[in-house]
């Protein structure tokens, strides 16, 4: 069984990139990035790479916490209900 998901460091990147992603999907929605020219252009260009990132760091969040049940999985969780929250109130809004 492999040790990456057990690494410290790698829950403190699924957080980091699950608050990233989400912030930019409730910047998104809450702020009218088409307003500046150049805001919108880069909105646009991130938003390739930000809905697989969307996506795939829940699922990515999941693995240590079924792989190493009694370990302090803690951060992969905030990262798991911080974009599937972000998810739910992008379906409700």
């Amino acid at each position: 069984m492999s040790t990456f998901f057990a690494k410290y460091y790698t829950g403190r990147i699924s957080l980091f990139i699950s608050l990233l992603t989400s912030g930019y999907w409730i910047l998104g929605n809450c702020y009218n990035v088409y307003e500046n020219a150049i805001f919108g252009a880069v909105y646009e260009l991130l938003w390739l790479f930000m809905l697989p990132l969307f996506l795939f760091v829940p699922i990515a969040s999941l693995i240590p916490v079924i792989l190493y049940p009694i370990k302090n999985n803690y951060l992969y969780l905030i990262s798991m209900f911080l974009n599937l929250g972000t998810l739910i109130w992008l379906f409700v809004k």
